[in-house]
């Protein structure tokens, strides 16, 4: 994800605010001022200071923990802001086990642990709560890249809301499957097979 960052990330007055822009709307978009950069291959629209946002192109800014929101940060020159906790999160017996056994995981040297619970008992929370308690233990600073499908994007960005970061966590982005892509864009030598982008979610490598 570095491949984003400028040599110089910008700090002047002018911010660029990044758009997701669906195809059928660019004209429109064009025309209120939105440009396309092809190095980080995303839409932009630069914003004076003083200036609002057009009202053609409110509800396309990038969502909070988005890939959009990690470049147009970069961009110009800001740090990813620590989030408070929204609201008090009582963990169940059942998520506090699984917390416990995915920082078990960690401190074992364990590649990966399976949190394999049912459908509606808040895996996300768990799971969520041990990369805390992980990031908490190790006293150093941490970028974290989420891939979940994109049926649960917004529940996995909620539920981080609600639990908050802390200052151990300098990035954090969430995206689904599909766009990793967006993120990893390594050519595979010739006679290596390629994974698929859900593999390449599935294996951590």
């Amino acid at each position: 994800m570095e491949r984003f960052r400028p040599a110089n990330a910008p700090k002047g007055a002018v911010e660029k605010i990044i758009l997701d822009i669906p195809f059928s709307y660019r004209d429109i978009a064009a025309r209120a001022g939105v440009r396309w950069d092809s190095e980080i291959k995303a839409s932009f629209f630069e914003k004076r200071p003083g200036q609002a946002l057009p009202p053609e192109l409110e509800g396309f800014e990038p969502k909070q923990f988005s890939l959009e929101e990690k470049v147009q940060r970069e961009l110009n020159g800001g740090a990813f802001p620590a989030v408070p906790a929204q609201k008090s999160i009582t963990l169940r017996p059942h998520q506090l086990a699984a917390d416990e056994a995915i920082f078990s995981a960690y401190k074992n040297g364990y590649p990966g642990f399976l949190l394999a619970d049912d459908v509606g008992l808040g895996k996300t929370f768990a799971a969520w709560a041990g990369i805390l308690k992980i990031v908490q233990s190790s006293q150093e600073k941490w970028k974290i890249l989420i891939v979940c499908p994109l049926g649960v994007v917004a529940n996995w960005r909620s539920s981080v809301q609600w639990m908050g970061t802390n200052r151990w966590i300098e990035e954090l982005v969430i995206l689904n499957y599909e766009r990793l892509g967006k993120v990893f864009e390594a050519k595979p030598r010739k006679g290596v097979k390629k994974l698929s982008k859900r593999d390449l979610a599935r294996r951590g490598t």
